[in-house]
């Protein structure tokens, strides 16, 4: 198991073009659903967004919690560094934040 089993989606907030994503709702689906433990991923939690190319409602459709609190995550996926004021905020000692830029 990766972390405590609860993944995080950001939001992207650094560039108001940004509309790509760290996990389609498909890989979600897959990491919730693909077979008792094997993923290790036991909740997802995507931070809402009116940008990103797949809609808050598909994640949810597939088993996702939209959220903006992320502290229960013990990893964090983005595509763009956060700004910083922002990923202070979402350091926890046990957490770990994957940035695809």
């Amino acid at each position: 198991m990766l972390g405590n089993g609860v993944v995080g989606i950001l939001s992207e907030s650094t560039n108001k073009w940004e509309r790509r994503v760290p996990l389609t709702p498909a890989h979600c689906a897959r990491l919730l659903h693909g077979g008792s433990g094997k993923t290790g991923v036991a909740r997802i939690i995507v931070q809402p967004s009116t940008k990103r190319i797949h809609h808050d409602a598909l994640y949810e459709d597939v088993g996702c919690e939209i959220s903006e609190d992320l502290s229960e995550c013990g990893l964090i996926l983005g595509i763009q560094t956060p700004q910083v004021v922002r990923l202070l905020l979402l350091l926890t000692s046990s957490m770990t934040i994957l940035l695809n830029s």
